[in-house]
């Protein structure tokens, strides 16, 4: 959870100022680091945004960065012998936040092995964590995590590595597996076209 933490941190520290300042053609090529070099031209070649239009993209990155001090804070949860029983919940924050990641940019496969990477690393991460606080407190009482609450706290991490191993074998063999979550043209620019405003 620590280098999920880190790597989230270090992601809102790169695209807030770019959406800040209104730039998205800095922000999508931070983001997206393994767009194809045609699909990159394109975003080079993107006109002149309206005022305001990158604001929800300062919202993501600042969501990046909240996510990944939550997720640092769950080793601090971890050490501590009263909060330890929050650690496994605290994990659930984290792993909806690479869930929508993994929908968004892992399935088109517009970023890199790092980027990737982070689905498996927050799953195994909330496993082991989930684990060890079943373990722990399993024979206390009504403080021990129900089986639905542990059931739940695996079955979800797993669910996401499963989906993601069918598409990393899928993406080798050159099939788009999960296509329909993929809602838009890809092959040419998509969305409205609206006149220009003078």
């Amino acid at each position: 959870m620590i280098e999920w933490g880190i790597i989230h941190v270090i992601a809102a520290i790169l695209l807030v100022p770019p959406a800040s300042r209104n730039d998205p053609v800095t922000f999508y090529t931070r983001l997206m680091d393994a767009m194809p070099d045609s699909l990159k031209e394109k975003y080079e070649a993107f006109p002149a945004v309206p005022p305001y239009t990158m604001r929800v993209m300062i919202q993501h990155g600042l969501n990046l960065g909240w996510c990944g001090i939550l997720s640092l804070a769950t080793t601090m949860f971890m050490a501590d012998s009263y909060m330890n029983r929050f650690a496994g919940l605290l994990c659930i924050v984290p792993w909806f936040a690479d869930m929508c990641y993994w929908i968004s940019l892992d399935v088109p496969e517009v970023v890199g092995p790092i980027g990737q990477a982070q689905t498996y690393i927050v799953s195994v991460g909330t496993i082991f964590i989930n684990i060890g606080v079943n373990e722990r407190y399993k024979k206390m009482g009504n403080a021990a995590p129900s089986d639905a609450e542990f059931g739940i706290m695996i079955f979800l991490p797993c669910l996401l590595i499963g989906v993601g191993i069918i598409q990393r074998i899928g993406g080798a063999l050159g099939k788009d597996v999960w296509s329909c979550l993929i809602c838009e043209a890809t092959s040419e620019a998509s969305g409205t076209v609206t006149a220009q405003v003078v």
